[in-house]
């Protein structure tokens, strides 16, 4: 499963916020607003739902209430200028799929974790529950469950190009957790958020998969229960991972707990690593087995913890190559070995 390419399906990605016009005049009933090409009509009873806080000079607040005028994350979507912020009100919602394609953004549970995207069959594009095409976005406290497509790479979020940061998020049952495309500008920060494997499937899956993007930052994470495929897979020129758990869990099939294929600049550091006894590859931490393709390929893996609970394993594999590797501090705990490199 390669990491998604950057879709073109879609014009105008590179809008700049003067061409996402602000609300130009009232027309009837309702708002006539301009957006790229197209102009949408805002009933007023939905335009009383786009807050602008006292003294503010850009940027409205979007929420959306099950109960209210605004009552999908997909309508939010599409109103949502170039600086808003969508606050999301508690609940289910179901079978509602988005595209975003503005250029600054700003998406937040109103209460972190009471918030659940359930794909029901239904996928933006059929790609993702969400799909966020070339900005930069935040998006807090928002749980992306159960996607489900085709081609068998379902995920919770696709994020095509950009930057990007989660925090106290969620990614449960999708067939990929969530996948980047490989725009090499593009970057990923994961902050406190949580990445579980699909329950059933005829299919490998990542619980995490960052494509060729420049950099790939996760702290105080958690991945566990992988199906099959990695529980974090990552192609980024940087990767950083500190302060996470990869733990597969007694319930967990997945192959390795930490991969990066093509080397790059890696640091992980401070992370608990556990590889259960129904493990579908027998390695734990891998490094450079389809080459070396960036300009800088060093490993650093300082004060770490690495369990193997299975009859045998690898806890780290280096593929010989251009690399420099440096281990201090680490704890190796159950049966295994090293390959391509020495404590």
């Amino acid at each position: 499963m390669d990491a998604a390419s950057p879709s073109r399906s879609r014009p105008g990605s590179g809008a700049t916020s003067a061409d996402r016009r602000r609300f130009v005049r009232s027309a009837g009933n309702g708002v006539l607003a301009s957006a790229g090409a197209g102009a949408i009509r805002i009933p007023m009873a939905v335009a009383s739902a786009l807050s602008v806080p006292a003294g503010a000079t850009q940027g409205r607040i979007i929420r959306v209430d099950p109960h209210g005028d605004i009552k999908l994350p997909s309508q939010a979507a599409r109103l949502a200028r170039d600086g808003d912020t969508v606050e999301i009100d508690p609940g289910i919602y179901r079978a509602d799929v988005a595209v975003w394609p503005q250029s600054l953004l700003q998406i937040r549970a109103r209460i972190p974790g009471t918030v659940r995207l359930l794909a029901d069959g239904a996928a933006a594009e059929a790609k993702a529950i969400w799909v966020l095409r070339n900005g930069s976005f935040d998006i807090e406290g928002i749980a992306f469950e159960g996607a489900r497509v085709a081609g068998a790479n379902g995920a919770g979020i696709r994020f095509e190009n950009g930057s990007l940061r989660l925090a106290a998020c969620r990614f449960a049952d999708n067939e990929v957790g969530m996948l980047t495309g490989n725009e090499p500008g593009a970057r990923l920060t994961v902050e406190n958020c949580e990445f579980e494997g699909r329950r059933t499937g005829n299919r490998f899956g990542h619980n995490l998969y960052v494509g060729r993007i420049a950099s790939f930052r996760a702290t105080d994470s958690w991945f566990h229960t992988g199906f099959r495929g990695h529980l974090l897979k990552t192609r980024a020129a940087s990767s950083t991972v500190i302060h996470c758990r990869l733990i597969d869990g007694p319930h967990g099939q997945a192959s390795y707990e930490l991969e990066f294929p093509e080397g790059g600049d890696v640091l992980v550091r401070g992370t608990r690593i556990v590889q259960e006894s129904g493990t579908q590859n027998q390695v734990m931490v891998s490094y450079g087995t389809e080459g070396y393709l960036h300009p800088i390929n060093r490993l650093q893996m300082l004060d770490n913890s690495l369990e193997n609970r299975a009859v045998a394993g690898v806890f780290l594999r280096v593929a010989p190559g251009p690399v420099k590797v440096h281990l201090e501090n680490n704890r190796f705990l159950g049966p295994g070995e090293l390959q391509g490199v020495s404590v």
